[in-house]
């Protein structure tokens, strides 16, 4: 899930993409500084209806984008009856049954175009002909080659002969799967500081790195427990005083999974 961005975001967001100072966009909108400066404010919730509005206009937004009860910062000019979007469609976009917004994200991919194309060129059988042409070609040289010379089934001439026809359908939907591949893998990049998006590494993964890093440091068994046991639970090392490890040590000691050792750092000086 994306998270929404607030009045304030969008308002900064804005002069960012637009690479002004506040001092420019004050100049530019007759927006007092002060009062720009207050509407990137999270903190600050009364924002005029004019001043929203002309800030709408200079930047070429709607208020509603601004306002954040859409997410198109245009409303398009277009009717949708020009935009050739039969009624299935519309009825799909607005049911909530599918995520419109990873629906945007593919296509206004810029591999987009060349996906459709490619599924086209599939769906219409545009290079079958000429696919069965040249796979005519290949079956016939190896025939006349067959006939001529009668080689074994693995001869080399022979058996590249054979490879290289071309399954029609293997072929165009390693392409087509080719094109989705970039598609999804750059969404999947700019997904990543969603709202639930996963990390590349669990927890259980991180922790059992953490551990196999700590086998190879030199030290008592107990030291090692102590640090994979502060490890997992986020604490580092050396934030523990000798004392704090001192203490940890001995609670560590009555485990019933640890032998008898030497200890290093654990072992209190003795005043």
């Amino acid at each position: 899930m994306e998270a929404k961005l607030t009045i304030q975001e969008r308002i900064k967001d804005l002069r960012v993409e637009h690479n002004l100072t506040l001092s420019e966009l004050a100049e530019k909108t007759g927006i007092s500084t002060s009062s720009l400066g207050k509407y990137e404010n999270e903190e600050f919730k009364d924002i005029s209806p004019f001043n929203l509005t002309t800030l709408a206009k200079y930047y070429g937004v709607s208020v509603d984008y601004l306002l954040g009860l859409t997410e198109q910062k245009k409303r398009p000019e277009t009717e949708v009856e020009e935009l050739h979007i039969s009624d299935e469609m519309i009825t799909l976009l607005k049911s909530g049954a599918i995520n419109n917004r990873l629906l945007c994200e593919i296509a206004v991919h810029k591999e987009f175009a060349r996906l459709l194309a490619d599924i086209e060129i599939f769906a219409d059988r545009v290079v079958s002909a000429r696919i069965r042409d040249l796979n005519a070609m290949v079956v016939a040289a190896r025939k006349k080659i067959t006939q001529e010379f009668n080689p074994e089934e693995n001869e080399l001439t022979y058996r590249t002969l054979e490879v290289a026809q071309i399954d029609e359908k293997i072929y165009l939907e390693n392409i087509i799967h080719r094109d989705l591949d970039v598609i999804i893998e750059d969404i999947q990049e700019n997904h990543k500081m969603d709202i639930g998006a996963q990390p590349e590494t669990t927890i259980a993964e991180d922790f059992l790195n953490y551990t196999d890093e700590i086998s190879r440091i030199k030290g008592s068994q107990e030291e090692k427990l102590a640090r994979t046991y502060l490890g997992a639970l986020g604490i580092k090392y050396d934030a523990l005083s000798e004392e704090e490890f001192f203490y940890l040590i001995q609670i560590l000691k009555k485990s019933s999974l640890l032998k008898p050792s030497g200890n290093r750092r654990g072992k209190k000086r003795r005043k």
